[in-house]
């Protein structure tokens, strides 16, 4: 397959030029509600963040850890729907028409709904790029070989790399990813921690480095400065999500709280 770069690949390479590093929020989308979502993106993004990855919100998540879980019931406990994050991401794009997002989600609700559909009207809000954990990359292929958009490079299907990945799997990946690469940091799911250590990773990282041009992304309990900082050294840039949630959960009746701690709290994690 021809490799090429991508929109959100050639925005990423760019902001690296321009800052140095990149840093990619994670956002459940509609918690505890749609404006307050909203909210919070706009103050990440004026805090420094060069994408955000939307998350959707799911019932059985295989990837998330508590934190997520618990923002997850919240959204799906209120009046949520698939129509309702379409016009959110309809907003989102009017407000921020210059920023190339990246969807995170479980396979059912893309299945559920049909691939392609919602590829191609997400694609007219400027979001191009879909984590999508539950489906490994050996199954990629056949579920979406047929989707034009994906065929054509003008859909990012971003990949996991995780401690235990073998380096015959770390060809394929490098091979067959655009948009950026993710690094989990920890054998585990998702979630702020204490410690923060890439011994692990840090040979996957350089092979990733001396083979492609793909921005790499390290996440999973980046959650203090000196996490971030460590990331960069090795890395592209960095992931945080449940410490975005463990703010919205603290201050929840409190838009402007909310807002004010995010700037405060994920503006004192950056390098």
């Amino acid at each position: 397959m021809l490799k090429v770069n991508s929109i959100l690949q050639d925005y990423l390479l760019e902001r690296k030029k321009v800052k140095g590093y990149l840093f990619i929020p994670y956002v459940a989308v509609g918690d505890p509600n749609f404006e307050t979502s909203f909210k919070v993106i706009e103050a990440l993004i004026e805090t420094g963040a060069d994408t955000v990855e939307l998350g959707l919100p799911f019932t059985d998540p295989t990837a998330d850890g508590p934190v997520l879980q618990e923002s997850f019931e919240r959204i799906l406990a209120s009046d949520y729907s698939l129509e309702k994050v379409f016009v959110f991401f309809e907003k989102l794009n009017k407000r921020f028409p210059q920023i190339p997002f990246c969807v995170m989600g479980y396979a059912n609700v893309f299945y559920h709904h049909g691939f392609a559909k919602i590829f191609k009207r997400l694609k007219s809000y400027n979001i191009h790029s879909y984590i999508l954990p539950d489906i490994p990359l050996h199954e990629k292929k056949g579920v979406f070989k047929d989707i034009f958009l994906v065929e054509r490079k003008q859909v990012d299907l971003i990949n996991f790399v995780t401690p235990t990945t073998k380096m015959d799997r770390l060809e394929k990946i490098v091979a067959d990813t655009t948009g950026f690469i993710y690094v989990v940091s920890i054998k585990g799911v998702t979630g702020a921690r204490n410690s923060f250590n890439l011994k692990s990773v840090k040979s996957h990282i350089s092979y990733i480095k001396k083979n492609s041009n793909i921005p790499v992304m390290i996440g999973f309990g980046i959650s203090k400065k000196s996490h971030a900082k460590e990331a960069i050294k090795y890395a592209d840039g960095f992931i945080i999500g449940s410490k975005i949630h463990l703010i919205i959960k603290e201050f929840m009746s409190d838009d402007e709280k909310i807002v004010e701690q995010i700037k405060k709290q994920i503006g004192a994690i950056l390098p």
